[in-house]
């Protein structure tokens, strides 16, 4: 496999999974550079990075120069200056220049789907029309086959207790959708989200009666702070008279986008 695939395949799975990072794509060069134009490399939060625009210490200087986009959320685009110190230059005695790009990714909305009944069939299909990215939990493997979501990222079987210990870092998710078959499995998922620190977006479907009695539940037995069940939006979606999956999916997805844009 060529590093030109490697490299954007590194890109394409981090937009996709909403992984903070930057490319670097070298624009010019002259003289002795080692970087030659449209190499690229991929950088990463925690320092790791994926390609090359050319090695040594033009590329040191790069990976830096990344690190403080990724710090001020805001690409650049930077001249390298091949030369002594002294000149200005990173401390190589090269003699090129080069002039790179740094381009932050775009934070797509990744959602969850906590359920895999109509509503989540339906909703999957519009969050993978408005061009994000969704996975799902569902403890009946039954009804999360690849047939029903095609395109979720990941889907994950198992006891909704053990939500963390399955996916991990829940705090990639832009929204979570407590779309489950009722309220004692909506009640342990709200109750998993606040216990593993979940900061993003949560709304639960649920009639009046419902959202009263999950709310209480939460603070009364679960312990969860009034603070954190007071920003669940309950019942979620954007009032439309919706009766379907399909409309209630419409309703939400709806929600979800008044959410990112206002």
């Amino acid at each position: 496999m060529s590093v030109t695939i490697q490299i954007y395949e590194a890109i394409l799975d981090a937009v996709q999974r909403g992984r903070p990072a930057v490319v670097a794509t070298v624009l010019k060069h002259k003289g002795s550079s080692p970087g030659k134009e449209f190499h690229k490399l991929i950088a990463f939060e925690d320092g790791s990075f994926e390609g090359t625009v050319g090695g040594g210490k033009m590329e040191a200087e790069i990976l830096k120069r990344c690190a403080l986009a990724l710090e001020k959320g805001q690409g650049d685009v930077v001249e390298i200056l091949l030369a002594e110190e002294e000149l200005g230059g990173v401390g190589s005695v090269c003699g090129g220049y080069a002039q790179v790009a740094l381009e932050l990714l775009p934070r797509i909305p990744r959602v969850l789907l906590c359920g895999g009944g109509h509503c989540s069939v339906e909703l999957a299909r519009l969050i993978h029309q408005m061009g994000y990215t969704y996975e799902v939990h569902e403890d009946r493997p039954e009804l999360v086959g690849k047939e029903r979501f095609p395109m979720a990222l990941e889907i994950h079987v198992g006891k909704p207790e053990l939500l963390a210990d399955l996916l991990g870092d829940l705090n990639r998710f832009s929204h979570v959708l407590l779309v489950s078959r009722g309220f004692a499995t909506d009640r342990i998922y709200g109750r998993m989200l606040f216990e593993a620190g979940y900061e993003g977006w949560v709304g639960m479907l649920a009639s009046k009666r419902k959202e009263k009695k999950v709310r209480k539940e939460w603070v009364k037995r679960d312990g969860l702070s009034q603070e954190w069940v007071d920003r669940v939006e309950a019942p979620m979606g954007i009032k439309i008279g919706a009766r379907s999956p399909a409309e209630i999916a419409v309703s939400i997805t709806a929600r979800i986008i008044e959410t990112l844009r206002t």
